[in-house]
């Protein structure tokens, strides 16, 4: 787990899309799905419910996104 899969997670949760989260990050969305991914692995769980029109957060994904959030804020 590292900053840039935090980063790209919360990107995601924000703007509901990977091609929205990676726009806002100028970077690449085969980038973010990637980032999050990885994330994934390393909890051992899914964080988003992947939709056509977009994501919504699962149980784990809710339960992570305000301790990532408070780390995006600091930085």
């Amino acid at each position: 787990m590292n900053f840039v899969q935090l980063r790209a997670f919360h990107a995601v949760a924000q703007y509901g899309t990977f091609s929205a989260a990676a726009q806002a990050l100028s970077v690449s969305q085969p980038a973010v799905t990637q980032h999050v991914r990885a994330l994934e692995e390393a909890i051992g769980g899914r964080l988003f419910h992947r939709r056509g029109t977009g994501v919504e957060l699962t149980a784990d994904g809710n339960d992570l996104l305000p301790h990532v959030h408070q780390i995006i804020k600091g930085f």
